[in-house]
């Protein structure tokens, strides 16, 4: 009952109450030691995601401890699905030789299951995720490529939806892999076409908003009108989805850098700040980091057409963004030396 109580929770959004459910959770397993029962392996790999979703990466790992460690008593696919998951919380600590083993451990157990739809996305994945993983190491782009590949095999012809999409990112995620290789521009443009032909669009219908925009921000190198299809994906994102915020403050940059768009850009980045306000919604590494310099990009726009008060308000909200997220704000101060005046005070 715990365990469906904070499944409805985080639905809602309520984390913090869903955490707490959760950890009652866990407390019943661990004092009935009823941990190989499915039911209870399920809702504790649900906790550990949980836990990803609020950065709680630790945390994340020793629930998944418990779990990986009866090994004994689960099958093959739930230990794999459960080492890939773990896998991906070393990535994000930077622990990338326990990540890459988890996920390599994680590859040959589901490489043995019998290749129904739910096997054939959890090892796609996998080979997704280890991909990209290897595209961070050096020299190791060969290995990459050769996950990659095995992706795009495994999800050939593939119906399922989630199948569909899973080879969509593999495509996407070899698109960047022919760029380091410096490949004809036309390979690396025919490879984003098929990725958003595959699973990015299905019945003209986007789903997948931040794989989308990843394949129109690499577009924007080669054709400059790729800014219109951003801002239209912008223009139709759910602010109440606060999964879209780790993608679109990097869409506003694009808008500031590359078009005439900054009041748009200027007044969008408004709507998404109050919200960071009031909700602290978690935000990955990259992102917090691009928030400042959009900051800066705007307050300079802002400033050239004399909106100074503006400019002024806007600082404040990214510093106090940025002191909520333990973001040095020295460098910052040299802004509001150039923009206070005295008819802000």
């Amino acid at each position: 009952m715990n365990s469906i109580q904070a499944e409805l929770l985080e639905l809602y959004g309520m984390l913090g109450d869903s955490v707490e459910k959760y950890k009652k959770c866990v407390s019943d397993i661990l004092d009935k030691g009823e941990i190989k029962a499915v039911y209870f392996v399920d809702a504790l790999i649900k906790y550990s995601i949980l836990l990803d979703k609020m950065r709680h990466y630790q945390d994340a790992i020793d629930i998944l401890n418990i779990v990986i460690d009866t090994e004994n008593d689960i099958n093959s696919y739930t230990l794999g699905i459960a080492l890939a998951n773990r896998s991906q919380m070393y990535y994000k600590i930077g622990d990338y030789e326990k990540g890459n083993s988890d996920l390599e451990k994680a590859i040959c157990l589901l490489e043995r299951e019998d290749k129904s739809d739910d096997a054939v996305y959890q090892l796609s994945l996998c080979y997704v995720n280890k991909s990209t993983l290897e595209c961070q190491r050096t020299n190791r782009l060969a290995i990459a490529e050769a996950d990659i590949n095995r992706a795009i095999e495994l999800t050939e012809n593939g119906q399922n939806y989630e199948i569909r999409v899973n080879r969509a990112r593999a495509l996407l995620n070899y698109s960047y892999i022919l760029e380091k290789k410096e490949a004809p521009q036309k390979d690396i443009l025919n490879n984003i076409d098929a990725a958003i032909g595959e699973g990015l669009i299905l019945a003209n219908r986007c789903y997948l908003y931040y794989e989308l925009y990843k394949a129109y921000h690499l577009l924007l190198k080669y054709d400059k009108s790729y800014i219109n299809k951003i801002m239209n994906l912008l223009e139709n994102t759910d602010k109440t989805d606060y999964g879209n915020f780790n993608w679109v403050f990097s869409a506003l940059r694009d808008i500031v850098i590359n078009s005439d768009e900054i009041e748009s850009a200027y007044n969008m980045m408004k709507e998404y700040l109050e919200v960071l306000q009031v909700k602290k919604i978690f935000l990955q590494e990259d992102i917090k980091y691009i928030i400042p310099a959009l900051g800066s990009d705007i307050s300079i726009y802002l400033k050239e057409n004399e909106r100074y008060s503006e400019a002024c308000i806007l600082l404040l909200q990214i510093v106090n963004f940025m002191e909520f997220n333990s973001i040095n704000i020295d460098i910052w101060r040299r802004y509001f030396c150039f923009t206070r005046r005295r008819d802000m005070i």
